[in-house]
């Protein structure tokens, strides 16, 4: 089962972790999130600061882990000096998850990770804006992305995936699942991780049923795409960060 883990910082803030049973991880590195993706309980007050180097570290040490991976609350091109020195000092192997909101992103493909996991979740700009609001466009990231590709041993370019989280109404078109498509032509080693919405209360976006998510999946793979399903433990109530934040901060009103 997940483990969901409440960390209080010294001016009183909580942010989270999540403990998968494979072995990794789930760390923060902001407490909250200027991004505002609608389906996100991480940046629905907003940000209120970055965490420290040693606030993630303070993090890390919740629980035995095989594995980090910097895809709580937060956006870590945000606060990338210090999840620079979080990926140098840990002994773990470090991913990290991102929008690409900056062209910060060359440069966090450049550090020593375990790989850089993109979020997309859209093969167009009007479906890319209205789930990552606060980003940039898709063709500046995917230029961003390609500067650094052309320079990165296949090894490396194996630990870049982008992550297309279904939401029902939104990017489960077909003519949006080929857009996508199309745009990993540039990309060829890169992985598509297909993901499924946690629930958030109060959030009106879901993922389409299973018998859909199931034929998407099928079509990528039809299509030659390296697409991946769903972990199963992301899929569990406790699969998300952002939950505890939120709940937190509802409490001291």
């Amino acid at each position: 089962m997940n483990t969901l883990t409440p960390v209080a910082l010294s001016d009183g803030l909580i942010v989270e972790t999540v403990w998968y049973p494979y072995g990794t991880l789930c760390i923060s590195s902001q407490a909250g999130c200027r991004i505002g993706c609608p389906f996100c309980a991480s940046g629905r007050k907003g940000l209120a600061r970055n965490l420290t180097c040693d606030e993630m570290i303070s993090q890390a040490a919740t629980a035995e882990a095989k594995r980090i991976t910097i895809s709580g609350i937060g956006e870590p091109l945000d606060n990338f000096n210090a999840v620079k020195e979080f990926i140098e000092k840990t002994e773990l192997p470090a991913a990290v998850t991102t929008t690409a909101c900056s062209s910060l992103i060359k440069d966090l493909m450049s550090l020593n990770h375990n790989g850089v996991m993109i979020s997309v979740h859209a093969g167009t700009e009007p479906a890319h804006k209205k789930l990552i609001p606060n980003t940039r466009p898709l063709k500046e990231i995917y230029d961003d992305i390609a500067q650094v590709w052309e320079n990165m041993s296949v090894r490396s370019r194996k630990k870049l995936g982008f992550n297309y989280l279904l939401v029902e109404g939104v990017n489960d078109s077909y003519d949006e699942i080929d857009a996508h498509i199309a745009n990993m032509g540039r990309f060829p080693q890169a992985s598509t991780h297909l993901l499924i919405l946690n629930h958030v209360d109060r959030s009106p976006y879901v993922s389409p049923p299973r018998e859909k998510y199931d034929g998407i999946y099928e079509y990528m793979r039809s299509k030659g795409l390296n697409v991946r399903r769903a972990n199963q433990w992301r899929r569990k109530d406790l699969g998300g960060c952002g939950t505890l934040w939120l709940k937190s901060l509802e409490e001291k009103r």
